[in-house]
């Protein structure tokens, strides 16, 4: 019987999932406030973790109880980011605030080692900030449009992914029992 979360499938579509959404996302969000990039940087700021937390509670809802509460401790992770990065570090912030919120549900839906997802999402969002900082200035020098932009969202949603969806993929449950699976075939 598997007793991890994630199959290496379901782990390719998470991380594909978020690296795709994630930048379309951002690319509606400054298309609609072209003129004021004041508020859309705002509007960005709050639209990361509805699109985030969506889009785990999507994959997530027949493995993690009370998932319905991963939205909500997704926007709690927003304002503990806030805390943990002291206001100027608040992006490389986000990815502990959002694992430190949603830890309780994955504690409580009796997954091991679960200390392990607040430093996956913390170090995988991290990640995607090194990455941004690496390829971004060689592929796209120093334009500011909105290709550059996109390209930021799609290294930071796929190396966050990565890193919480290796945890889902291979931290097992406990007493391998506790949540339905989606799949018969996995069982």
């Amino acid at each position: 019987m598997n007793t991890n979360l994630f199959s290496p499938r379901e782990l390719v579509l998470w991380a594909l999932s978020h690296a795709i959404v994630l930048p379309g996302m951002m690319q509606v969000v400054q298309w609609a406030f072209h003129a004021d990039s004041g508020r859309a940087d705002i509007f960005v700021i709050l639209t990361i973790p509805a699109v985030i937390g969506l889009l785990q509670t999507i994959f997530l809802c027949r493995r993690v109880r009370h998932v319905w509460l991963w939205l909500p401790l997704t926007f709690m992770g927003l304002f503990l980011a806030f805390i943990l990065g002291l206001g100027w570090m608040f992006m490389l912030a986000i990815g502990f605030g959002f694992g430190l919120a949603q830890w309780p549900l994955l504690y409580f839906s009796r997954l091991r080692l679960t200390g392990l997802w607040i430093l996956c999402s913390g170090f995988g969002w991290i990640g995607g900030a090194v990455a941004d900082s690496w390829l971004a200035p060689v592929m796209f020098g120093p334009a500011t449009d909105n290709a550059r932009y996109a390209f930021k969202f799609v290294l930071f949603g796929l190396a966050y992914a990565t890193a919480t969806g290796l945890y889902l993929c291979w931290c097992p449950l406990k007493g391998g029992a506790g949540i339905r699976v989606q799949n018969p075939d996995r069982a």
